[in-house]
């Protein structure tokens, strides 16, 4: 089954970029290998290689890498360069519009690339089971569980083998708010799930509407509003119910997922609830809806991570300032803290030594300091220390991360097949919260669903 990145995921990435081209080719610029010196010792252009010595002895070779063409691609240069110039290996990326359709045909043809940069779960897996993709190097492996959470590993695996090595994740599960009306008004960032409901019901009473939402995403329409509904369950039904729905083992119309659709109802078909009154939600652009916050129109909205970088000009965004953003709170804190994500995995389909000593430096510290560096990503990696997040908001998506209480779970639309968590769920989605009944939205879902 074809499971292509859909634009939502792509968007994201694209706000994040500092720029997209559609391909790039970058040589080492080091051409000292074979002179005689120590490699270890070489300082090209004045870098420092010890770094990078664990990975030296393949000079002259090439390995060839995919990526999606709006993956801030004018970093990825900056990212690697040190590698490149001290190894004397040369990574050469190739961007793709339209990367999983174009992966997935060079993979069925036999002309895989060396190396891929994945989003989707299902995609790692779809390959690791016809062969394609490599497992992980044993040594890599083997310090796998020191490196990343055992989320993170899961969604990288398939039959107890690691394939996928997690290089960034987007953080999901917030709130914006404005600080200062907070401060004004003596409320306090709820510290609990059930502390979020009494807070919005408090709102209300002043007479505010506490909520802003909007659906609206063009051909993509709906898809904020999966979002609500995958924060919503991972905190009122046990894990496993999330993992089986994603699956389709738990159906849409099992009734602990219609009581998370009538509870996100419960917020967003109030009209004293929610500012976009009277059905307009799905009609609301989600770029502009959550400006309602720093304008006075209401004073939460549930968006991810990205949307720190769509406020106005002007605004200030810190924990004191015009608008910041809080964890979605969950049920009980003190036992778990369910982090709703998106993310990035790079995955080999060649074993040849110089694409494993790519794997080794990508799973490295200097690989999450350079990514974050130049690239401005949180890295689910253990060893990026958190005295790397020198801005405000990135420490606060970090912090969550990696919080002792986390337990990751990956976006679940992304997770199912294409059909239905870029089509179906986001056409029903704007169907229901426009005034279809919950039981009729997920019935339609589920009869969407592909069938074997």
């Amino acid at each position: 089954m074809n499971l292509p990145v859909s634009s939502r995921r792509f968007l994201r990435r694209t706000l994040a970029a500092t720029a997209a081209t559609a391909a790039l080719a970058v040589t080492a610029a080091c051409g000292s290998a074979g002179t005689g010196v120590d490699a270890a010792s070489r300082t090209p252009d004045g870098i420092d290689c010890k770094p990078y010595a664990a990975w030296m002895g393949h000079a002259g070779t090439t390995v060839n890498y995919m990526h999606s063409a709006g993956n801030n691609v004018v970093a990825i240069p900056q990212i690697m360069q040190n590698f490149m110039d001290c190894t004397g290996i040369t990574v050469k990326m190739d961007g793709h519009a339209d990367f999983e359709g174009d992966l997935t045909k060079a993979v069925e043809s036999g002309h895989a690339p060396d190396m891929a940069t994945i989003y989707q779960p299902g995609l790692i897996k779809k390959f690791a089971e016809s062969g394609a993709a490599k497992p992980l190097p044993p040594a890599l492996a083997a310090k796998a569980s020191s490196l990343w959470s055992k989320e993170f590993i899961g969604y990288g695996s398939d039959k107890d083998k690691q394939y996928g090595i997690p290089l960034t994740a987007d953080v999901k599960s917030l709130v914006w708010y404005s600080p200062k009306e907070f401060a004004k008004n003596g409320w306090q960032v709820p510290a609990t799930f059930g502390d979020m409901r009494n807070l919005t019901e408090k709102i209300a009473a002043s007479g505010k509407a506490p909520w802003c939402a909007g659906f609206e995403s063009g051909g993509n329409t709906g898809w904020p509003g999966t979002d609500w509904i995958e924060d919503f369950l991972l905190r009122t039904q046990p894990l496993d119910v999330y993992d089986g729905w994603v699956a389709h083992t738990v159906p849409f119309a099992d009734p602990r997922i219609q009581s998370t659709f009538d509870l996100v109802g419960s917020y967003l078909k109030d009209d004293k609830l929610v500012h976009e009154a009277a059905g307009k939600i799905g009609t609301t652009p989600f770029q502009t809806s959550g400006l309602g916050v720093v304008e006075g129109k209401c004073s939460l909205y549930r968006m991810a991570d990205f949307y720190g970088g769509m406020w106005p000009k002007g605004a200030n965004v810190a924990p004191d300032g015009d608008v910041w953003a809080f964890y979605l709170p969950a049920v009980d804190p003190a036992t778990v803290k369910p982090v709703l994500v998106a993310g990035e995995f790079e995955v080999a389909f060649s074993q040849r030594p110089e694409v494993q000593a790519v794997q080794e430096f990508t799973a490295s510290q200097e690989y999450a300091v350079n990514r974050y560096k130049f690239g401005g990503s949180i890295s689910p990696n253990n060893l990026a220390p958190m005295s790397l997040y020198a801005k405000p908001f990135d420490k606060l998506q970090a912090q969550i991360l990696h919080d002792p209480k986390a337990v990751v779970r990956f976006d679940g639309s992304d997770m199912m097949p294409s059909s239905v968590g870029a089509g179906t769920f986001w056409q029903q989605i704007v169907k229901w919260v426009e005034g279809q009944s919950t039981a009729d939205t997920t019935k339609a879902i589920d009869a969407s669903w592909p069938k074997g």
